[in-house]
């Protein structure tokens, strides 16, 4: 087989094994490239979701909560892309993603404003991207981010 042939069905495959990844989730990506989200994705909230094709609570999750209409209306501004949890491991616990499914919100430049590890209903995804927006919209300067803002001391681990 030809490498263009076999790089169509791979992309086949691909596409196939991300089917139940939500009909209404607009994906933009199928891989982590920081380089191409940095360009593409400017000011958006970036949304990446880290799946297994063979993870039950990854289709479930796929089902009652990406499929949800509240959930899809909320990511309609945002930059999406899925990536598979077992080929981008090393980004899974860069994140501290132990198991899939798996949800990280970032701003364009890399940072990570909210980490979801596991299974989540619809209301705690809505209240993870609320909070991920909050953190955008105000992000906290770093000499600051690990003091509570009622103490003057830094918050203990």
């Amino acid at each position: 087989m030809s490498t263009s042939r076999m790089a169509f069905v791979l992309a086949g495959v691909i596409l196939v094994g991300c089917a139940g990844c939500s009909q209404g989730v607009n994906w933009r990506k199928f891989a982590y490239d920081a380089d191409d989200i940095a360009t593409e994705a400017r000011d958006q909230l970036v949304f990446v979701y880290l799946r297994h094709w063979a993870i039950p609570a990854c289709t479930q999750f796929e089902e009652q909560v990406l499929k949800d209409p509240a959930v899809i209306e909320q990511t309609r501004s945002m930059y999406c892309l899925v990536i598979n949890f077992s080929a981008d491991r090393h980004l899974a616990d860069e994140w501290g993603i132990a198991e899939p499914p798996g949800v990280v919100f970032q701003t364009a430049g890399g940072v990570t404003l909210k980490v979801l590890n596991g299974f989540k209903t619809v209301p705690e995804m809505l209240d993870a991207i609320a909070d991920a927006r909050q953190r955008l919209a105000n992000p906290v300067p770093e000499k600051t981010a690990n003091r509570d803002p009622d103490r003057s001391a830094p918050r203990r681990p």
